[in-house]
């Protein structure tokens, strides 16, 4: 079990890396869109 994880976390550093990275880069848009459309 223990390997497992040390398998996975670096899989999952590397998703939590970019689902952070896609926010920042979404969220802003997102806003800039929401105040366009009003």
């Amino acid at each position: 079990m223990k390997t497992y994880l040390q398998k996975m976390l670096p899989h999952f550093v590397v998703l939590g890396l970019f689902i952070t990275i896609s926010l920042a880069f979404f969220y802003p848009v997102l806003q800039g869109k929401a105040i366009l459309a009003e």
